[in-house]
């Protein structure tokens, strides 16, 4: 509202502002000023434009300055008092009133610039306003630069630059390592002794792990193959395994024992194959056997993988180990137990004609035999007796009497 001659007057809603004078007149604010209001009482109403923007007559807002210009006074009216921000400086936003210098690490070339470009890779500037790209500087040797940065970065251990405008540093490869801080060649880069490793870029070596070996400089860690092993860190080599043992995995901390009834005479098997059953006459009653247990005389085993002998029965006899098998007791021969080396010879008086058996047959009435391990008896001859069975000898006839039979 506005009032001139003691009496209220509204003022015409307008888009820009303007200074009542009447009701049907009206005057705009002057260049340099604006006033966003409906009504207005006075021409010291319409407000000053501020900084980084400008304000033609009449205006009901101010304009700002666009991004890439600037304005650092107030009541300034002309789009031309909006400036170029000179180079090393930028405005990204609008309505600045002073723009600000590139920070460290980034430049702008041209005037009326909106943002700075940050200095490329493998460069640095130290310093705010740059306004070339010549003033980003080279890293050295020993350092680098992702780009943008106010001052370049020194390698890291397991690193080095070996060249300048470098815009990473290169990784020591995996099996070596270093903590040397920038490091200007590969030569820093140690090879990890054997059974241990690295990644690349790494500042020390780890041991590998049990079942696992490497030699020096290696990049990794490999399984112990097949039919060896390793039960503790930092492995150079594996172990093979024992006689009366297989490793069928990778990476085996433990060998395997080969099962009763089984032996394996080699090392470095792999394969549960590799265990052999005993053969027939031999034994194994314990895991992990090298080599079977012959059967000890007396015993025999007709099978293979067998984890005990058995005893030869009545009527057989064993004088040798690791036999498969049990002879019958000969000729003249008899047993009565098992388990025996030997048979037990026919004594005088007896005989034994057959394979086998467990007693000899007594020489009958009328025969007689002195000798041990006989097969027959011995009829007397003329002139001899003998009336009992059993008999080492024959009588000879008393006077009187006579035999003709023999």
């Amino acid at each position: 509202f506005f009032s001139s001659r003691r009496r209220h007057t509204r003022c015409r809603e307008v888009s820009w502002a303007r200074r009542c004078v009447q009701e049907t007149a009206y005057t705009p604010c002057s260049a340099g000023t604006y006033y966003n209001l409906e009504g207005c009482a006075s021409l010291s109403s319409c407000i000053t434009c501020i900084a980084g923007a400008y304000c033609p007559q009449g205006s009901a807002n101010y304009i700002p300055c666009q991004p890439g210009y600037y304005n650092s006074n107030t009541g300034k009216y002309d789009p031309a008092d909006c400036q170029q921000c000179l180079a090393g400086t930028n405005a990204s936003a609008a309505g600045t009133a002073t723009c600000g210098a590139c920070p460290a690490g980034y430049y702008a070339d041209k005037v009326g610039s909106i943002t700075c470009t940050p200095c490329p890779a493998g460069t640095a500037y130290p310093s705010t306003g740059a306004n070339a790209l010549s003033m980003c500087t080279l890293c050295t040797q020993g350092y680098y630069s992702p780009g943008g940065i106010a001052a370049c970065l020194q390698c890291q251990g397991g690193t080095y630059a070996g060249q300048t405008g470098m815009s990473s540093c290169t990784l020591c490869l995996a099996g070596t390592s270093s903590t040397t801080l920038g490091a200007t060649d590969s030569s820093v880069c140690q090879c990890c002794p054997g059974g241990s490793t690295s990644a690349a870029g790494s500042t020390s070596c780890v041991q590998c792990v049990a079942g696992k070996y490497s030699a020096s400089c290696d990049g990794s860690c490999t399984n112990c193959p097949t039919g060896s092993y390793s039960t503790s860190a930092g492995t150079v080599t594996c172990t093979v395994s024992p006689v009366g043992t297989y490793i069928d995995t990778t990476g085996a901390t433990a060998f395997i024992l080969c099962p009763v009834g089984k032996y394996n005479p080699n090392t470095n098997s792999s394969s549960l194959s590799n265990c052999l059953p005993c053969p027939a006459g031999f034994f194994s009653n314990t895991t992990g056997c090298s080599s079977c247990t012959p059967c000890p005389i007396g015993y025999f085993n007709s099978l293979t993988g067998q984890t005990s002998c058995l005893p030869c029965p009545v009527r057989y006899f064993q004088n040798l180990t690791g036999q498969a098998s049990c002879p019958p007791c000969e000729v003249g021969t008899y047993n009565v137990a098992s388990a025996q080396d030997s048979c037990t010879p026919c004594i005088p008086g007896t005989m034994q004609n057959q394979t086998g058996q467990i007693t000899c047959f007594v020489c009958p009435k009328g025969t007689y035999q002195t000798l041990f391990r006989q097969t027959s008896c011995i009829a007397c001859p003329t002139g001899y007796y003998q009336n009992y069975v059993g008999q080492a000898k024959c009588f000879a006839c008393k006077n009187g009497t006579y035999s003709d039979i023999n």
